[in-house]
């Protein structure tokens, strides 16, 4: 009977890592009062505000108007490396669990595309989406690309590999 013992390690890791930005989350909420959501309300709300109590002060509504100036930009942030996390790893993890258990990688090639796929994650994160200024702006950092390859490489790699082992058991 095969047995599944290395994915349930990374999915630890991973569900460990998704409380920093539950953490995250909510100290930006309860710091800007934002009891859901990610404050885009709340800063569109005060985007119309500056417009109708400054109309003709085109600096000042130019200001409100930009997102990564808003006092709610690190909580979209949290909500979105949270939510990008949230998005992707239950299906890597579901992939990986079939594959161990189904015999359709080894265990050093699943230890590779996990450890890939998490240090992918927290790269999009923290280097990705949680950077100031880089590049072309806030939350462009090169962590995001980087984060994306290793997602995208995980779930065909194990994807590709199920497959492979179904017409190997199918052809025997």
């Amino acid at each position: 009977m095969s047995s599944i013992e290395i994915t349930p390690l990374y999915g630890s890791v991973l569900a460990l890592y998704s409380l920093r930005w539950t953490a995250a989350i909510i100290k930006q909420r309860m710091t800007h009062h934002v009891s859901l959501g990610d404050g885009s309300q709340q800063f569109l709300l005060n985007y119309l505000q500056v417009q109708r109590n400054h109309p003709n002060d085109v600096a000042k509504i130019k200001e409100a108007g930009d997102p990564f100036k808003s006092k709610y930009w690190p909580l979209l942030v949290a909500v979105r490396a949270h939510g990008n996390l949230i998005e992707t790893a239950p299906l890597v993890l579901l992939l990986a669990a079939f594959a161990e258990y189904n015999g359709a990688v080894s265990s050093t090639t699943l230890h590779r595309v996990l450890a890939a796929f998490t240090v992918g994650r927290i790269l999009h994160a923290e280097l990705g989406l949680n950077v100031k200024n880089v590049g072309i702006g806030p939350g462009a950092g090169p962590g995001r690309q980087i984060g994306m390859a290793a997602t995208m490489g995980a779930i065909v790699t194990l994807s590709v590999k199920l497959i492979a082992r179904y017409y190997q058991r199918r052809c025997q």
